[in-house]
């Protein structure tokens, strides 16, 4: 007489066939995620838009800039221009981060970091030809020298910047600078061009 198989062989045999059984699937009961799966809010709070490199130094180094806002006002901002008056990148650095955090649409502004990477990395007034990029600009009234460069806009850095400006049309041009005897706000006029 042929006694017939237990339940639980059948099951036995149909698992054997299958091959080796994975113990690593999860049961219903235990989170396939960790406990908290969602994103931190504080990462995804927005940043100010990063510094674009415009162009360099004479030896290399990155001119940046970032704008801010679209409004049509058209601001444009350099933070540093005389490399012995650290200051001003400071500031720049400052004042992008926190125009970013003020919600404003009646504004576009570009601001410069630095214009004189080299003249602020070595402490000095001018750029690394030993030029001061104060008197570097095009005007009809440039006087050629050794300090002012050999003609006008002679200097990378005088370069990069003046190309920016024109492709980004200003209505109005901020240079900070900065003095040993404390602030002081001063006012060019248009120049004689």
């Amino acid at each position: 007489m042929v006694r017939p198989l237990p339940t639980f062989a059948f099951l036995a045999l149909a698992l054997s066939a299958c091959g080796t059984p994975d113990f690593n699937i999860p049961a219903p009961w235990e989170p396939v995620e960790g406990p908290r799966a969602e994103v931190p809010t504080a990462n995804l709070q927005p940043t100010a838009p990063p510094w674009a490199r415009i162009g360099s130094s004479i030896r290399g180094k990155p001119i940046v800039a970032a704008t801010l806002g679209d409004g049509p006002l058209r601001v444009y901002v350099i933070g540093g221009i005389a490399g012995d008056e650290p200051e001003g990148p400071a500031a720049a650095e400052v004042l992008r981060d926190e125009l970013f955090k003020a919600v404003f649409a009646h504004a576009t502004i570009r601001v410069v970091r630095d214009m004189n990477p080299d003249g602020s990395a070595n402490r000095t007034r001018a750029n690394t030809r030993s030029v001061d990029l104060t008197r570097n600009w095009p005007s009809r009234d440039h006087i050629a020298g050794r300090r002012e460069g050999a003609a006008p806009a002679s200097e990378l850095e005088t370069t990069v910047i003046q190309k920016d400006l024109a492709a980004f049309t200003p209505d109005l041009v901020v240079v900070f600078r900065s003095s040993a005897g404390g602030p002081v706000v001063a006012m060019a006029g248009p120049g004689r061009v």
